[in-house]
């Protein structure tokens, strides 16, 4: 018998690993711990109500008509863009990722020094962003194979890159040369090309800056083309040695000392060119600043418990002039800056390092001229160019009388951003078709989302704050504010690296939004990273900015006296004082009447200059603001959200049902206290003894009724008016002047009830200085065309003869100003004009102690007491520590705003 082949250890090893020997009892349970990993997650998920919301995204919501108008392929990309969305929102939400991330990432950065996908960690507790080190580590951003990689790198639902930065500089230095202007490319180095010592320690003896490989061709090729391109890394390394570091530890953004040291060069650059040197000597001042750096924020998931602690600069904040002239005012100067978060850390307060002090402030002061800026965080490569033309299509031309425009970006965007085309338009009016009615006031609006932009993973990016697109339907398909068609919407959907309430609706859900245009959002709101929608149709159209009504938030009910109702007409009847009947009071109605219903917009035109918001003198006609009349003065609101008494009288009890006083102080309205400059013929009224506001007198004298203490600065203003001294109101805005600020302050201190409730204290004196300020008012910036010449505003100046800085509001003060815009005026700074000179600051002066500000840039008359409420269920004992709340809102809140019982804490 033959003898079998020995077998190989070759044919041996493959003989065993293609046959495995399992016992069945070993089989079902390897197999039920498989089936327990992959289900029991999502089932703890499901059972936690933490996905519950989730499936909206699969839905076939708006697919139909996506496929009828944009073919089969645009479908499909949405499908793709909502599974991805699902898939990220089901991860985000896991409860094993909340668990598990936070000790695992601390054990991984702090044990094995490992970072994150977006973080590396450095030496010396140093951290850099990913994308930037990629930058200098990837090929050349010139390099044919890189810009087709970069093409093809955008998933299948997303809109490809343009990769190549130069087409897109040429075009736009072409289009500034056309008009004259010239253009200056200032890219930011990133950090770890100033400071690579930090990265790795091979580079502990460098000299000099590391580039991306086609930096240098880059710059060679511009500068051929006389397109200017500035090179600051030498002079970040001077900085960095002279001052151990150009760039914060543990954020993607340069010192204070990197940001002057560039502003000076820029400034050098400039007179070079021919700039002649301005004549403004701003003010400064240090200011100590304690921040988290957005590095940290992005490699800490519990935002409680930072793996790293603050760092601390100094800033030199950049003040207003002694001829009332601010460093960077928006439409003035002859140099536009386009900049990122490079030129908005140090000058945007949303960014936690203080404010004042940024690249446009630095450059104003080296100039001594005012410098006027576009800045957005995050995609420099583009999004100030599209603001730019956004600005110029809709009449308001941000490059008339310039000169320079310096184009700041960070250098990474060279290998990362979207370098797309964007041509800049011809300034002039927009074009409006005769049925486009846009209305330019806020509005409340019940709509579908019919398509939303995408969202950012929270802690996925350095920047704490983002904005998305919404492309809405009012529902039921009507338009009965003659809103654009499409109407796009921005919404803020990352707040401090958290989700906000919008970030969770989906395409196919139905909200309460209130809408106002989006040149009309606050500066920092506009200045915060947003994606964009990928329409052209839909970007070109007018955009608002959108937020979810305060009225889909619940309430508990508040704290009221038996006889306080939520609907008009609920409450006993009221004798109110009867109304003036005179010819004059009838005059004035039809001037208000008919300047009311010319044209459209925001701003009326009166005499000498003098503009008035027309919601105002629309309000200013009707016969009563409460009850019956309450809706009949705003047919849209619901009854329960129409009627300002029962609202304002429950708010008063429940104030004192916890022991505080509560002041009402309704800002008069202009054309009551100014009647001859809405009309000439109405200059008999400053001399007559009767009000022409009788249906404000008869709310006033209601609320008396239902206990609520009010101060009618109607009669103030009406005995200060006098034209040898500076106006209560500003002639161009809808606010009070600097000197009605004041006086407003002295009465409310001088207020018995005030100072009943506040006792006897020590105070402490402040210094007040006088000044001026050139400002162009809201409504005159709301004005397409024939807006007056900028004003000029008196002011006094509010500062802690200790500090030489403006008194800061403190949250432990016993006295609460609760407050629309006006307790900003004057007082916040940007868009508001100054600080230190506005009734917040007036205010401490008077009382001689800070006070505690809420105020909203929108409607006091909901979401300021909602703030309240949502401060007080946080810390309930800061609500206890209060003894007067002074509740101060313009006169238009009474029909414009949605009022309803707001409690003032949890029950």
């Amino acid at each position: 018998m033959a003898r079998a082949p020995k077998e190989s250890r070759e044919d041996i090893a493959k003989r065993e690993i293609g046959h495995t020997t399992i016992s069945k009892a070993a089989a079902v349970t390897l197999t039920a711990i498989f089936l327990a990993c992959i289900f029991t997650v999502p089932i703890i998920d499901r059972c936690r109500h933490r996905a519950q919301e989730s499936p909206a995204d699969t839905k076939a919501t708006g697919l139909l008509a996506i496929l009828r108008t944009r073919g089969i392929l645009a479908a499909n990309r949405e499908i793709l863009r909502r599974k991805d969305r699902l898939e990220t929102r089901l991860a985000e939400q896991s409860f094993l990722r909340s668990t598990l991330l936070p000790a695992t990432r601390e054990f991984l950065v702090r044990g094995l020094h490992t970072g994150s996908e977006t973080v590396y960690t450095g030496r010396g507790d140093w951290l850099f962003f990913r994308t930037a080190v990629d930058h200098l580590l990837d090929p050349g951003f010139l390099d044919p194979k890189q810009r087709e990689k970069r093409r093809r790198s955008a998933s299948e639902w997303e809109r490809p890159p343009h990769p190549d930065p130069l087409p897109a500089i040429r075009a736009f230095h072409q289009a500034l040369a056309q008009r004259g202007i010239t253009l200056v490319l200032l890219p930011v180095p990133v950090k770890a090309g100033i400071h690579p010592e930090h990265f790795s320690q091979r580079y502990r003896n460098h000299e000099h800056a590391i580039e991306n490989a086609s930096w240098k061709p880059f710059v060679e090729r511009l500068q051929a083309e006389g397109i200017p391109c500035l090179d600051v890394a030498p002079l970040l390394l001077d900085v960095a040695r002279q001052h151990r570091r150009a760039y914060l530890a543990r954020d993607t953004h340069w010192t204070p000392e990197a940001v002057d040291a560039t502003a000076r060069y820029l400034a050098e650059v400039l007179r070079a060119r021919g700039l002649d040197p301005g004549t403004c000597a701003f003010t400064t001042r240090e200011i100590r600043v304690s921040a988290i750096g957005d590095l940290t924020r992005m490699l800490s998931p519990s935002h409680d418990r930072p793996l790293y602690p603050p760092e601390e600069v100094r800033i030199q904040a950049v003040g207003t002039a002694p001829d009332g002239q601010r460093p960077v005012q928006a439409g003035t100067g002859p140099v536009l800056l386009l900049g990122d978060s490079f030129s908005n850390i140090y000058s945007d307060r949303r960014m936690r390092w203080g404010a004042d002090a940024g690249l446009a402030e630095r450059l104003a002061l080296h100039l001594q001229t005012p410098v006027d800026a576009i800045v957005r965080n995050d995609e420099g490569a583009w999004a100030t160019r599209r603001e730019l033309a956004d600005a110029l299509r809709q009449g308001d031309d941000r490059l008339a009388g310039k000169r320079f425009v310096i184009w700041e970006f960070a250098a990474r965007e060279l290998s990362f951003g979207d370098w797309r085309l964007i041509d800049l338009p011809a300034a002039g009016p927009p074009a409006r078709s005769p049925e486009d009615k846009t209305p330019s006031s806020p509005m409340l609006i019940d709509a579908r989302i019919e398509a939303i932009g995408d969202i950012p993973t929270p802690g996925s990016t350095p920047y704490r704050d983002h904005i998305t697109w919404l492309r809405l339907q009012p529902a039921g398909g009507a338009r009965p504010v003659h809103l654009p068609n499409p109407l796009l919407a921005y919404a803020q959907t990352l707040a401090d690296n958290r989700l906000t309430p919008v970030a969770r609706l989906r395409a196919g859900q139905q909200a309460r939004f209130r809408l106002s245009l989006w040149r009309q959002a606050p500066r920092s709101v506009r200045r915060m990273r947003r994606t964009e929608p990928d329409d052209d149709d839909l970007l070109l159209a007018t955009p608002y900015f959108a937020e979810l009504a305060a009225a889909d938030t619940p309430a508990a009910a508040a704290p009221s006296a038996p006889a306080i109702r939520t609907v008009a007409g609920a409450l006993p009847p009221v004798k109110a004082p009867p109304p003036a009947s005179s010819d004059i009071l009838a005059r004035f109605r039809a001037v208000c009447r008919e300047l009311s219903a010319r044209g459209d917009g925001m701003a009326v035109a009166g005499c000498d200059g003098w503009l008035f918001h027309r919601s105002e003198l629309r309000q200013l006609t009707q016969p009563g603001l409460f009850g019956e009349d309450a809706l009949r003065a705003g047919p849209d609101r619901k009854a329960k959200h129409a009627d300002p008494l029962p609202a304002i009288a429950a708010y008063a009890a429940a104030c004192r049902a916890h022991g505080i006083e509560l002041l009402l102080v309704p800002i008069p309205a202009k054309a009551v206290i100014y009647p001859d400059k809405l009309d000439a013929s109405l200059a008999p009224a400053l001399h007559s003894t009767e009000r022409l506001d009788p249906a404000h007198v008869a709310l006033y004298h209601a609320l008396k009724q239902q206990g609520v203490h009010v101060l009618d600065a109607t009669e103030l203003f009406t005995h200060e008016r006098d034209d040898t001294k500076a106006p209560l109101f500003c002639a161009t805005d809808t606010h009070i002047s600097g000197r009605a600020c004041r006086l407003l302050a002295r009465a409310i201190a001088a207020d018995k009830n005030v100072t009943a409730a506040l006792g006897t204290y020590p105070k402490h004196s402040y210094r007040r200085t006088p000044g001026s300020i050139v400002i162009r008012g809201d409504l005159a910036r709301s004005m397409t065309t024939g807006a007056p010449p900028p004003e000029t505003v008196k002011l006094t100046y509010v500062t802690d003869p200790a500090t030489g800085a403006p008194p800061a509001t403190d949250e432990n003060s016993p006295v609460l100003l609760l407050s629309d815009s006006h307790g900003l005026i004057f007082h916040e700074g940007g868009d508001m004009y100054a600080r230190g000179a506005g009734l917040p600051d007036h205010l401490t002066a008077e009382l001689g102690r800070p006070v505690d500000l809420i105020a909203v840039r929108g409607s006091a008359a909901r979401p300021a007491r909602i703030a309240v409420y949502r401060r007080g269920r946080a810390h309930p004992a800061w609500l206890d520590g209060k003894k007067v709340i002074i509740w101060c809102f313009t006169v238009r809140e009474f029909t414009d705003s949605a009022w309803g019982v707001i409690p003032l804490s949890k029950p």
